[in-house]
């Protein structure tokens, strides 16, 4: 993937997450899987693995974005940082 790509990835997945119905609907999700989890009776294993499964796929799916969103910061800083050496080794050369 190119840093192009990797930083377009990285603005649409912000834009996602700081959605204000994306951010209520994970919140949602994750309130109701735990309520259920809590009102869940003990003997009834199956039903909380679900419920495990669900809340940790809700974390899973934030933290997928979030991760595009950790990569583009990093290729942006790499882009600065290669963007700031080549300035500074231009001037070397001219002077």
């Amino acid at each position: 993937m190119t840093p192009a790509e990797i930083l377009t990835r990285s603005e649409n997945a912000k834009r996602i997450l700081d959605d204000p119905l994306v951010i209520e609907a994970l919140a949602t999700i994750e309130r109701d899987v735990i309520e259920a989890f809590h009102a869940c009776p003990v003997r009834d294993t199956e039903g909380m693995r679900i419920l495990q499964t669900d809340l940790r796929l809700a974390r899973q799916f934030k933290g997928i974005l979030q991760g595009a969103i950790e990569r583009g910061k990093l290729v942006a800083n790499d882009l600065r940082e290669r963007e700031t050496f080549m300035k500074q080794a231009l001037r070397k050369i001219r002077s």
